[in-house]
């Protein structure tokens, strides 16, 4: 699958896209396996596993400490062929 970047994300632009499509998620971290979460998941995904766990929705008061588990993502936009849409996530512990 060719794929592109178009731009770093929020949080904020993440709830705009699953307004306006579904999309796929896919994590990228070193030393652990990628996940990929498909456009079907990706609601759930979002509301049970990931929202809270963004970066930069602490990034005027950022503190580990609102991260229990130790790590937050950083989320970039991709496009891929067939206009399919994929939020690539860092981790960042």
């Amino acid at each position: 699958m060719k794929a592109w970047q178009v731009r770093f994300i929020t949080s904020i632009a993440i709830e705009a896209l699953l307004r306006s499509r579904p999309v796929m998620f896919a994590t990228n971290h070193i030393n652990h396996p990628g996940r990929l979460v498909g456009k079907d998941d990706c609601h759930r995904f979002w509301e049970e596993e990931l929202r809270f766990l963004m970066c930069d929705r602490h990034e005027h008061d950022f503190s580990w400490d609102k991260f229990p588990d130790g790590y937050c993502y950083g989320a970039a936009e991709w496009h891929a062929e067939g206009d399919e849409v994929v939020v690539l996530l860092t981790m960042h512990h």
